[in-house]
Formats: structure tokens, sequence, C-alpha cells
């Protein structure tokens, strides 16, 4: 258990270390959020724009970041790219994962396959298995809770639809947060 940590830091450590990552992300995965709560609707336009957009960012030299105890951070200049077959890995793997779930379970999953994708682009492939792990959780915590209370005074409490995308995006902001926590403590 010690040893999580290293693990984590050196398998997901990689895909944080570019200062985009905490400032584009956190925003796409709020207006990714907002769209799915208000009209129960994941774009996939703004899902390849933001594919684009880290593809544009891998490819000029730019800032990384390394946080160090409590939140102190160092920024610093780097000319190498951040982009490697991870990347690509990690967007097929959270468009895989949740394509496959709808397909078991006849869900409609329309954008959420695209916004996993895109996540898994800028998180890689254990960051989005993280990620897509932690959002199930708070998922199903947050269904139980809604249909005990639906039930109570409702009859419809099974035909409530739950946006999936929300809980992708705090899946994807408490796996960041886990990164700033291992890096800071190693």
């Amino acid at each position: 258990m010690t040893d999580f940590p290293i693990w984590f830091e050196q398998n997901i450590g990689p895909y944080f270390k570019d200062v985009s990552t905490y400032f584009l992300l956190p925003m796409f995965l709020a207006y990714g959020s907002y769209t799915d709560i208000q009209k129960h609707k994941l774009f996939r336009n703004v899902s390849y724009v933001f594919i684009g957009l880290r593809l544009l960012l891998a490819i000029l030299p730019g800032l990384c970041i390394t946080w160090h105890s409590g939140l102190a951070f160092k920024i610093y200049r780097t000319n190498t790219a951040h982009l490697s077959a991870g990347n690509l890995i990690g967007s097929i793997i959270g468009f895989m994962i949740i394509f496959i779930v709808g397909l078991i379970f006849n869900m409609p999953v329309g954008g959420d396959v695209f916004f996993a994708a895109a996540i898994g682009f800028w998180v890689g492939p254990l960051g989005i298995v993280f990620t897509i792990g932690i959002a199930c959780i708070l998922f199903i915590i947050f269904a139980i809770i809604t249909f005990i209370h639906r039930r109570a005074y409702s009859k419809d409490a099974l035909r409530y639809r739950i946006p999936f995308g929300p809980f992708l995006s705090i899946g994807c902001i408490l796996t960041l947060i886990m990164h700033m926590i291992t890096e800071a403590s190693l």
C-alpha cells in the first residue's frame, strides 16, 4: 500500500505535467457538465475541439508544473512535446468503456462516449480508468439516493434519467487532485 503513490505518479503523473491541464481541462469539464445537466446532451463537436486543442498544445513548447508539499508548485518552461501514444490509448479506452457498457445495458450513451474519449486524451490510459471508476461509484451512490427519494414521491422513479457527464467531470477532477497529492508526497 505504501507503493501506491509511487506507482500512481509513475503511471498517471506524466499526463498532468502540462500547465494547461490545470486551466483548460476544468473549463471543458464544467462546460460539459453544464450542458449535460441542462440539456441532457453532450455535444461531440466540443469534444473534437478539445482533443484538437490538446494536440495543438502538445506540439507547442509550453509550461510544465511540479507540485510540492501543500499547495506549493513550481512552473518551468520546457521545449519537449507532451504527447505520446498513451494519449491516443486513453482516448480509445475512454470511448470503448462507455460504449461497451451502453451496448450491454442498452442505454443511450450519445455524447458521453466522446466526452470520455476527450478526457482520456488529456489524462491518459490509467487516468481515464481511474476517472471512470470514480465516476461510476459516485453515479451509483447518487442513483440509489435519487431512486429512494423519488420512489417516496413518485411512481416514475425508474424513468428518471441521470446525466453521466457531471460524474465523469468529478471523477477527472478527483483524479487530478490525487495526482497533486501523490506528487507532493514524494
